[in-house]
C-alpha cells in the first residue's frame, strides 16, 4: 500500500477535490450555462450540472509518494448507473479534458510517472515572447534580441499533473477531478521547504495552476506572451520611423501587448488547487475547483515571472473560493472568520526597492495592519509556491482583493452599496467597485459629494467647516494611512496607488455611513533613504509644488488629506500619529521581529527560485535587499520627528 508523503505547501490545480483520502472526495462539476457568449471561456458540450456526491472515485489522491504507482478510476454507481453508460477523459499536460486534442479515454489503469527529468514545456518558451525586460540591440543594428536566460530543465522542478472528467452518454458532465502527485519529499522538490516551514506563522503553501498551453502562450490569444497586440505595437512604431535603439530605450512597460489587455476577454479557464502542510509532516488540501485566471498588475504585466489574478464564477462550477486560507486569525471588524472569496490574487512582487525579496510588500502591510487600523483597508497575504502545469514557477503571495464580496464580509456592508476608486495613472481615479447610475456616464460621479464641497471651502481651518467635512470622510481612517504611508516612505505614491472607498446609501452601520475610508495596497516602493522628507518631496516630480500640503493637487485622496491638514487639530493629531508609530509601532523589537519571520520564511526558497529565474536576480541580492530594508525601518525614527516637528 502506498504511503502519502508529507505534503509542504499550497497548490492550484484543476477542478474539484478535497483531502488526500482514496475513498472520499469533494468533486464538482462545470456550470456552463452563463459561458456560451463569453469570449475566452471553454464551451462544454452538453448541460453540465454540480452535484453533491463524487462521479469518480480515485485510488490514490494528491501529494507526496515514494515512487512511480499505477492510479486506478472508477465511477461511483451512486451517482451515475449503469457505469457502462460514462466515458472518462483525462489528460496529463494540463489541459482541460473536456475539450483538449490531447486528451485520452480512461481504459485501465494510469502510471503516474515521476517527471523530475522531464524536458521543460512552459519554461523553454523563448524569454523575448514573454517580455520586454532584457532587451538589446543586435551588433548589427538590425534587430531586437533578447538576453534572458532560459533555466535548464535540472532547474525546473515538476510533479504529474492530472485532470480527469466523467462524461454520459448523454453530454452531462457528472464529476471532474485534478490531482497533482509529486514522486519523492517535499524537501526533494522544494529546496529549503522545512526551514521555511519552521519560520512560517502559517505553513507554507505550493499553489499549482492548470490550464491549455496555449491560453498562455498562443501568439493570438495567449495571456502570458506579448503576441499579436505587440506585434501590431511594433509594426506602427516601424512605420512612423523608429529605430531598434529607439524601441530599446522607450519605456515600453505601457506598450500594449497580449499581457496588459483587460476585462473577460482576456480571461482564460483554469484550474486551481490549494494544499497547505505543517512543519510536522500534516498535510490538508484545502480546495481544488475550476476558475478563470487573468494576468494581473501594472508593470509587472511584462516580467517573466508574471502575477495572477484568479476568478471563482458559476459558470465554472462553483461562485467563490470557500476556506479560511489566510488562517482562522484573519476575521472581519465583527468578529467573524473570513473564509470566502470571490478573487484572489497570486502576486509575483515584480516591481520595488526591493523586489528580489519577493516579500517586502507583505511584510510592511503584515506589519502595519496588525496595530489597530480596522478603518483602513489592508491586503492579507500568504507566501506560496507555484507550479504551472506540473512545472516549478517560483515564489508568489496568495493576496486578497479588493472587491465587493471582500469589502461585504470585513465591514459587513450591502456588496451592491458599495463603490471603490483606485488611481490610474494620476487622474482622480478609476471606478474599480460598484456601477454607475443607469444614464450616468461620468466616471467620478460618486465623487461629486467631495468636489461641492472644495467648490466652496478654500480650507478647513474652522472646525465647523471640520465638522462638515467629517460627514463625507473618516477622518480617522485618513489619519492612519497616510500616517502609514509617510512613516515607510512609499515613493510611488500618492500619484499612483491610492484607492477611497464607500457605500453609496447610508445602512445606518458604523461602516455602512457612506463616509470615504482608505484602502492600503502596494508598498513596493516604500523604504529607500530613511532621511527623506515624505511630507514635503511627495509629488513634487509629479509638478505639486507643496507636496502633500497642497490642496490644489486633482488627486482625490491627497487632495481630502491636504484639505485635512489645513485644520490645527487634525495637524496636531497627525503629529502625534507619526511619533506613536515610531514608539508603538515601528519600534526596534517589532522590526527585528517580522524581518527574522519574513527572512526566515523567504530566505531558504530563494535559491530555487533564482535557479528557474536566473536573470531576474540572485538569494545574495535578495539577502541584500531585505537587510536594506530593515535598516532603513531601523534608522527612520530618527527623520520622523524632525519631519512632523516641521509642520
Amino acid at each position: 500500500m502506498k504511503k502519502c508523503l508529507a505534503c509542504l505547501g499550497l497548490v492550484m490545480t484543476a477542478v474539484l477535490f478535497t483531502a488526500c483520502s482514496p475513498d472520499k472526495g469533494n468533486g464538482t462539476v462545470s456550470d456552463n450555462s452563463l459561458s456560451d457568449n463569453t469570449p475566452g471561456l471553454s464551451s462544454y458540450a452538453g448541460n453540465a450540472e454540480i452535484d453533491g456526491e463524487d462521479g469518480l472515485v480515485l485510488s490514490d489522491r494528491s501529494g507526496f509518494y515514494p515512487g512511480e504507482f499505477e492510479l486506478t478510476v472508477s465511477i461511483n454507481r451512486a451517482v451515475m448507473d449503469p457505469p457502462e453508460n460514462a466515458v472518462i477523459w483525462y489528460t496529463e499536460d494540463g489541459s482541460d479534458p473536456l475539450t483538449s486534442e490531447t486528451r485520452l479515454q480512461y481504459t485501465g489503469p494510469i502510471t503516474v510517472k515521476d517527471r523530475r527529468n522531464d524536458e521543460n514545456v512552459c519554461a523553454a518558451v523563448e524569454p523575448g515572447l514573454i517580455t520586454v525586460d532584457h532587451e538589446t540591440v543586435s551588433e548589427d543594428g538590425v534587430t531586437v534580441i533578447n538576453t534572458a536566460e532560459i533555466p535548464g530543465k535540472e532547474d525546473v522542478d515538476k510533479c504529474s499533473v492530472l485532470r480527469m472528467a466523467c462524461v454520459g452518454e448523454d453530454g452531462r458532465i457528472y464529476d471532474e477531478k485534478n490531482e497533482v502527485y509529486f514522486m519523492g519529499s517535499a524537501d526533494e522538490h522544494i529546496k529549503g521547504i522545512s526551514d521555511s516551514c519552521s519560520y512560517a506563522v502559517s505553513d507554507l503553501a505550493i499553489v499549482s495552476i492548470q490550464m491549455d498551453y496555449d491560453d498562455l502562450f498562443d501568439h493570438e490569444k495567449g495571456i502570458y506572451v506579448k503576441g499579436a497586440v505587440f506585434d501590431s505595437e511594433v509594426e506602427e512604431f516601424y512605420e512612423n520611423g523608429g529605430t531598434p535603439e529607439e524601441m530599446v530605450n522607450s519605456y515600453r512597460s505601457h506598450w500594449y501587448a497580449n499581457y496588459n489587455q483587460r476585462g473577460k476577454d482576456w480571461e482564460r479557464p483554469a484550474a486551481v488547487t490549494v494544499i497547505t502542510a505543517s512543519p510536522m509532516g500534516t498535510s490538508e488540501i484545502l480546495l481544488s475547483q475550476n476558475c478563470g485566471i487573468r494576468i494581473q498588475g501594472q508593470q509587472g504585466r511584462r516580467a517573466l515571472q508574471k502575477s495572477f489574478r484568479i476568478y471563482a464564477r458559476k459558470q465554472y462550477g462553483k461562485k467563490s473560493f470557500d476556506y479560511p486560507i489566510f488562517g482562522e486569525s484573519y476575521e472581519s471588524v465583527s468578529g467573524n472568520v473570513m473564509d470566502s472569496f470571490d478573487k484572489l490574487i497570486i502576486k509575483s512582487d515584480y516591481n520595488g526597492l526591493y523586489k528580489n525579496t519577493k516579500c517586502a510588500d507583505m511584510l510592511l502591510q503584515d506589519m502595519i495592519s496588525d496595530w489597530d487600523m480596522e478603518n483602513v483597508a489592508f491586503q492579507e497575504s500568504r507566501c506560496c509556491i507555484v507550479y504551472l502545469n506540473g512545472e516549478y514557477w517560483g515564489l508568489y503571495g496568495i493576496r486578497t482583493d479588493f472587491d465587493d464580496e471582500w469589502f461585504a464580509s470585513r465591514y459587513g456592508v450591502d456588496k451592491d452599496n458599495v463603490i471603490l476608486y483606485k488611481d490610474k495613472d494620476g487622474t482622480e481615479g478609476k471606478l474599480d467597485v460598484g456601477e454607475l447610475p443607469e444614464g450616468v456616464s461620468d466616471q467620478y460621479y460618486y465623487f461629486n459629494d467631495l468636489k461641492e464641497f472644495f467648490a466652496s471651502h478654500e480650507d478647513l481651518k474652522s472646525d465647523e467647516d471640520f465638522n462638515e467635512f467629517s460627514k463625507l470622510v473618516d477622518t480617522d481612517s485618513f489619519l492612519n494611512y497616510f500616517a502609514a504611508e509617510v512613516w515607510v516612505n512609499n515613493n510611488d505614491w500618492p500619484y499612483h496607488n491610492w484607492s477611497m472607498w464607500r457605500t453609496i446609501e447610508d445602512e445606518g452601520s458604523e461602516y455602512g455611513d457612506g463616509r470615504w475610508r482608505m484602502a492600503l495596497y502596494d508598498l513596493d516602493y516604500c523604504g529607500g533613504y530613511a532621511d527623506r522628507d515624505t511630507i514635503a518631496d511627495a509629488m513634487v516630480s509629479d509638478g505639486i509644488e507643496g507636496g502633500l500640503l497642497d490642496t490644489s493637487v486633482p488627486w482625490m485622496a491627497p487632495k481630502c488629506f491636504a484639505y485635512l491638514m489645513t485644520n490645527d487639530g487634525f495637524r496636531e493629531a497627525y503629529k502625534e500619529k507619526l511619533i506613536e508609530m515610531s514608539a508603538d509601532l515601528f519600534t526596534e523589537e517589532n522590526v527585528e521581529y517580522y524581518f527574522d519571520k519574513y527572512k526566515g520564511t523567504y530566505s531558504p526558497l530563494w535559491e530555487q527560485q533564482y535557479n528557474r529565474f536566473p536573470s531576474e536576480g540572485s538569494a545574495e541580492e535578495a539577502d541584500e535587499q531585505i537587510t536594506k530594508l530593515k535598516w532603513f525601518m531601523l534608522d527612520r525614527p530618527a527623520y520622523v520627528w524632525p519631519m512632523q516637528d516641521r509642520l
